[in-house]
């Protein structure tokens, strides 16, 4: 390879390439190590094998970008939410995959491709555009972990096999013009609506049914009440509450994990604060913003309530349902400087603001600020009791719960009284039956435990479980009753039958309603007149794109999202159906596309499409090559870095 360099250096038109050495050395495969020991190996692919060492080079790679990016908020807790160690060893086993899927393609990249793409990497070239030398080569592989330039070469080979796969993937890729306009007006086309919400509940008083009426409701509409299967059960719970003060925890023990555990005990500061959030961007908008958080600051200090307000007016869709609340954050954690330095330096109760921030401005309310320092261990006693009983009596919890197994086993004990003397025996063992559950169900008396469901629904009536861990406890138990599918009679459900009918009706005349308001409407009358007259209130929703939802519109968002675009401004559209009613709604605004704009951006749009398209390509290979290939990960890494086995695909 170097002499093909040397060969070529005075000819050679160098441009920066697209595949840098922080890249391949993540991907590039141990060839030049001996065969590994299995506890070595997190992944096999066909007959290849991703090993630890390589999966621990990727992995500090992948911490360390994450952490430039994110600063302090990358922390230990956050890689675990991320599933990182899953991502990184998910993308070394798609390396091997999509290598494998070259070789089947019969793809392979010759010395002169390899040549030119090592002649791309500026790291490689002096001052003058010329490669540096065969010394100077080695001695920066060698300097980023390198043994030698063939395991650099071989890696630099794999990446570029990848990029084959996806050029030749490419190439299938086809996105025809009607496809480009539509997800262009999808990005341009704007909309805007006031809309009154009807809730049915409004006609309560209004409805009344016969019992007749019902009768004749649930003739029609029985297959909706239809049950499937369902299964009693008698059970044994060893629950952990009551083991866990039957637990000796010694002031040593307590003592020891504080010292070992002392960050756990260390408080930063942190506030908590509730906010209202007009999003604005630009100077008038800001100031439009401002003006709008004064006026309900001043209202605020007449008495009324921060929360209610904030959930009328907060344009944070994530903290307005709680009323603004955005719980405890320390320093650096809410992402904007000013909204920090205004909430740290806030008294409790005190309302600070319009402060604003790069999304909009804030009107803010401090509720809480405990300052930072660490917890005594005097205080901290109980807690770290608590918490080493609480660890500890779950495996207590078994290992009692599978001597009861293996009792009732021996002495052939299978009829619920023989439980339930059982159970008479210890203070922690409780002894329950169920009523009839069905298999997706929760289990009364025990909870949601779909493993013990499962275990229930595959046994026939006499048969017992193996025990499993449930919520409270560790648990066994006894298949009573099987009961095949049915409809049940109306006396055990007209309770259900009554609502439903009762709710269809009110249904009809909050809809009835709207649409007499609609005909107001078209008569000449505003849509603030008629809410008016049925009590409500127009709002006004955000600005919405062609296909997304309304968001402030729930269960109606996505019609009313439709219909709007096919409207004009001022015109009325509905009504439709909510969760809680019906929904009547007026064209505000609509932006709409400009096709010589489009003629400007068809080819980026044509280009995201397309690359849209060629990773859902990629997306179908890798899944099905992965079948086909049996790739998979070894239980060593699975227990090592506690991978929940329901993320891991198969």
């Amino acid at each position: 390879m170097l002499q093909w360099l040397r060969d070529n250096l005075k000819t050679f038109s160098w441009t920066l390439g697209l595949v840098i050495i922080a890249f391949i050395a993540l991907y590039i495969p141990d060839l030049l190590t001996p065969k590994k020991e299995r506890g070595d190996i997190i992944a096999t692919v066909g007959d290849d094998v991703v090993s630890m060492d390589e999966f621990r080079r990727a992995y500090q790679q992948k911490e360390q970008e994450l952490k430039q990016r994110l600063g302090d908020q990358a922390t230990p807790e956050l890689m675990r939410q991320f599933q990182l160690p899953l991502q990184v060893a998910n993308d070394l086993i798609n390396q091997r995959v999509l290598i494998a899927e070259a070789k089947e393609m019969g793809l392979q990249i010759s010395d002169k491709e390899l040549g030119e793409a090592i002649l791309k990497q500026s790291v490689f070239l002096d001052a003058d555009g010329n490669f540096i030398g065969e010394e100077d080569y080695q001695r920066i592989l060698r300097s980023v972990g390198y043994p030698s330039s063939a395991s650099f070469e071989e890696g630099m080979r794999s990446d570029l096999l990848m990029q084959k796969v996806f050029t030749v993937l490419a190439q299938n890729v086809y996105v025809p013009d009607s496809e480009v306009e539509r997800s262009y007006r999808d990005q341009v086309e704007r909309a805007k609506v006031r809309y009154v919400q009807l809730p049915r509940s409004q006609f309560a008083a209004q409805v009344d049914v016969s019992g007749g009426e019902v009768a004749a409701y649930y003739a029609q509409h029985e297959n909706e009440y239809r049950r499937s299967e369902r299964r009693a059960i008698s059970y044994l719970l060893v629950d952990s509450a009551r083991l866990r003060p039957q637990i000796e925890v010694t002031d040593e023990e307590i003592e020891n994990y504080y010292e070992t555990n002392k960050a756990e005990f260390t408080r930063e500061e942190q506030v908590r604060a509730s906010h209202i959030l007009l999003l604005a961007d630009g100077d008038d908008e800001v100031a439009e913003a401002e003006r709008k958080l004064e006026q309900i600051k001043r209202r605020i200090e007449g008495g009324e309530e921060f929360a209610k307000l904030a959930r009328e007016f907060s344009q944070d869709t994530q903290s307005k349902a709680r009323g603004g609340d955005l719980n405890f954050f320390g320093r650096g954690k809410m992402g904007g400087a000013a909204f920090e330095e205004a909430a740290f330096n806030a008294q409790v109760g005190e309302l600070v603001g319009p402060v604003r921030t790069e999304i909009g401005v804030h009107l803010i309310k401090v509720t809480a600020h405990p300052q930072s320092g660490v917890t005594p261990l005097d205080q901290a006693k109980n807690q770290i009791r608590f918490k080493l009983q609480n660890q500890r009596a779950e495996p207590e919890a078994e290992s009692r719960m599978r001597a009861l197994a293996a009792r009732i086993a021996s002495e052939g004990l299978s009829t619920k009284e023989q439980w339930q003397a059982l159970a008479e025996e210890s203070d922690e063992v409780t002894f329950g039956t169920s009523p009839p559950f069905e298999s997706l169900g929760a289990i009364p008396g025990i909870g949601q435990v779909p493993s013990l469901a499962a275990a229930v629904f595959e046994a026939e009536v006499g048969g017992i479980t193996d025990p499993i861990k449930a919520p409270r406890g560790w648990t066994l138990a006894l298949v009573e009753e099987i009961l095949e599918p049915s409809i049940p009679p109306l006396a055990e459900i007209e309770l259900r039958v009554l609502q439903a009918l009762k709710r269809e009706r009110q249904q009809e005349r909050a809809m009835e309603s709207l649409r007499a308001a609609k005909e107001k409407i078209a008569a000449g009358d505003s849509i603030e007149t008629v809410a008016a007259e049925l009590g409500l209130e127009v709002k006004e929703s955000q600005e919405f794109g062609r296909g997304t939802p309304v968001t402030e519109l729930g269960s109606a968002s996505a019609a009313v999202s439709q219909a709007a675009f096919s409207m004009v401004e001022g015109e009325v559209g509905g009504p439709y159906a909510d969760a809680q009613g019906a929904v009547l709604f007026e064209v505000v605004e609509r932006k709409q596309w400009d096709p010589a704009e489009f003629e400007e951006n068809k080819n980026s749009t044509r280009a995201a499409l397309e690359n849209a398209e060629l990773q859902r390509l990629v997306d179908a290979l890798l899944q099905q090559k992965r079948l086909e290939l049996d790739a998979s990960f070894t239980r060593a890494f699975i227990d090592s870095f506690e991978i929940d086995p329901s993320r891991v695909e198969s």
